[in-house]
C-alpha cells in the first residue's frame, strides 16, 4: 500500500501544480478617446466594427462604465493614470513620476509573464521600461503633425503623427502585438499582454481609399448636435453645423474601422496560438469625446459621451453576450481582473472588481458615480439622475437630468421645485466623494457662491 500511497500523492501534487499553471492569460486592449457609441453591435449602423462585436457576443458588455475624471487638459493621461495605479482621482493627481505602476506588479507577483506595446501614458515611474518585463514598439501620446506647406488631409504621409515611413501606427501597433502574442504564447508562464493603440486620438488619419467605405452624408446625427453651449466657446469652427459635425463623424470611424481590422488581426493569432480558450480578453477606452453633441468639440467636460467608454470582458468563465448597464468606473477593470486571475488586490489600490456584476448581483460596486473636470466641473449620477455643476471667475451654474428619460442631456431639471430634494442628495452625495476622493473643495459654497474663491 505504501508505493500506491505514494504514486496518488505525488499525482495529486500534479495535478494541483497543473491547475494552479492554468491562470488564464490576459490580453488588455486599451483605446483612446473612443465613445461607447462607436459599435456597431450596440446599434450604431453608420459603422462596421465585426471584431469588436465578436467580443459583445463572447462576452460582456458594460453600457455604464465611465472614467472619473481629470485634473488636467490631457484627460487620457489622467484616465490612464488612475486606472494602473488604482488610485482616485486627487491622490493619482499627486503622483511626483518616480512610481511604479503597482497594479501591473501586482499581475508580476502574481506569476505572469507581462508584456507591453503602443502608447502607455501614465504618470509613473519611467513609463512602459518599469512596467512590463517585454516591451515592443512603445509609442509618444499625444501624436504631432509634421509642418509642411499643403494644408492637413488625412492621407498626406509627409505630415506623420499617424504615418510613419508610409505605414499606420494602428497598423504597426496590431504587428506588434502579434509579435509579442507569439512570444507570450510560446512560453509556460501565463502572460498579461498590454495593447495601446493611439487610435482613435486626434489626428484622424487614414488612405483616401477608405473614405468609400464611409460617407459622411449618410450618417445619422443624434438630436444634442448643437451650434454652441452655454459654458464652453469654439475657437474652429465658431459654430457647429450639422455638415462639420457629419465630417467628423465620418473621420472619426474611419479610424475605428481600421482598428477594428487589427483587433480581428490579433484575435485571429490569438486563436492560432491555441491559447484563446484560456485567455480572458479585455477590450475598452480610458474616455469618450464629444463631437459636436452639446454644442462641444473634445473631452474636457462631464457629458456622457466624454465620460463614458467601451468596457467588454470576454474569456474563461464569463457570461456571453450580456450586457450590464449597472453603472462602474472604468478603472475598476484591473481589480476585475485580478480576481478573475486569483491575484490579491493590493491594498492601495481605491477601485473595485464587478466580477459579482458579471455573475447576476443587481446592485453595483458604487451607490453613485462621481464625475470630475479639474476645479471648473463636478458631476454626480445618482440612479437615474445626474447633478453638473459648473464654475468659471464668478459664473456659477447647476444642471440636472434624469438619464432614462433623457439620455442625450438636453432637459435641465435643475430650475424646478419637484427637484430641490434630488439637489440636494447630489449635493450631499457629491461632498462625500470630494472627501473620499481627496479633493479639497466645500462643494456647495464653492460652486454656488459667486465670491468664494
Amino acid at each position: 500500500m505504501k508505493p500506491l500511497f505514494i504514486s496518488i500523492f505525488f499525482l495529486l501534487l500534479a495535478v494541483s501544480s497543473s491547475q494552479a499553471a492554468k491562470k488564464p492569460n490576459i490580453l488588455f486592449i486599451l483605446t483612446d478617446d473612443q465613445a461607447l457609441e462607436t459599435i456597431s453591435a450596440l446599434g450604431n449602423n453608420g459603422i462596421n466594427t465585426p471584431n469588436i462585436d465578436s467580443l459583445v457576443r463572447a462576452g460582456v458588455t458594460f453600457t455604464n462604465a465611465s472614467n472619473m475624471g481629470s485634473w488636467v487638459d490631457d484627460v487620457s493621461f489622467a484616465s490612464r493614470t488612475m486606472m494602473f495605479t488604482g488610485k482616485f482621482l486627487w491622490p493619482a493627481s499627486k503622483l511626483k513620476g518616480n512610481e511604479d505602476p503597482p497594479l501591473i506588479q501586482a499581475f508580476k507577483d502574481g506569476g505572469y509573464e507581462t508584456y507591453g506595446t503602443g502608447a502607455w501614458h501614465v504618470g509613473t515611474k519611467d513609463g512602459m521600461d518599469s512596467a512590463f518585463d517585454h516591451i515592443l514598439n512603445k509609442r509618444p501620446v499625444p501624436l504631432s503633425l509634421e509642418e509642411t506647406e499643403t494644408p492637413f488631409t488625412a492621407w498626406n504621409h509627409d505630415q506623420g503623427a499617424n504615418w510613419e515611413n508610409g505605414t499606420h501606427l494602428t497598423n504597426l501597433t496590431g504587428e506588434s502585438a502579434i509579435s509579442l502574442l507569439k512570444k507570450a504564447t510560446s512560453q509556460e508562464k501565463p502572460f498579461f499582454l498590454y495593447v495601446g493603440f493611439n487610435a482613435p486620438a486626434l489626428p484622424w488619419q487614414y488612405e483616401q481609399k477608405e473614405l468609400k467605405s464611409i460617407k459622411s452624408e449618410q450618417l445619422s446625427l443624434p438630436p444634442n448636435i448643437k451650434n454652441r453651449h452655454f459654458y464652453f466657446s469654439l475657437k474652429s469652427p465658431k459654430e457647429i453645423s450639422p455638415k462639420f459635425a457629419s465630417n467628423r463623424y465620418r473621420d472619426y470611424y474611419l479610424v475605428i474601422e481600421r482598428l477594428d481590422r487589427h483587433l480581428g488581426r490579433i484575435l485571429s493569432a490569438l486563436k492560432q496560438s491555441g491559447s484563446y480558450k484560456n485567455t480572458i480578453i479585455a477590450f475598452l477606452s480610458d474616455n469618450g469625446i464629444n463631437n459636436g453633441e452639446n454644442g462641444i468639440i473634445g473631452c474636457q467636460n462631464l457629458y456622457e459621451k466624454s465620460l463614458k467608454a467601451p468596457l467588454i470582458l470576454a474569456g474563461p468563465h464569463i457570461p456571453k453576450n450580456k450586457f450590464i448597464d449597472t453603472s462602474v468606473y472604468l478603472q475598476d477593470v484591473l481589480p476585475t481582473l485580478m480576481q478573475l486571475a486569483q491575484i490579491p488586490k493590493p491594498k492601495l489600490c481605491q477601485f473595485r472588481s464587478f466580477v459579482p456584476q458579471m455573475n447576476g448581483k443587481e446592485t453595483g460596486p458604487w451607490e453613485d458615480i462621481l464625475g470630475a473636470y479639474c476645479n471648473d466641473m463636478r458631476s454626480i449620477k445618482v440612479e437615474d439622475h445626474k447633478l453638473v455643476l459648473y464654475r468659471r471667475k464668478t459664473e456659477r451654474h447647476m444642471k440636472l437630468y434624469d438619464l432614462i428619460k433623457d439620455p442625450f442631456e438636453m432637459n435641465d431639471l435643475s430650475q424646478r421645485k419637484s427637484s430641490s430634494n434630488i439637489i440636494e442628495n447630489c449635493l450631499d452625495r457629491l461632498q462625500r466623494w470630494e472627501a473620499s476622493s481627496g479633493g479639497m473643495l466645500n462643494i456647495r459654497s464653492y460652486f454656488t457662491q459667486p465670491d468664494v474663491r
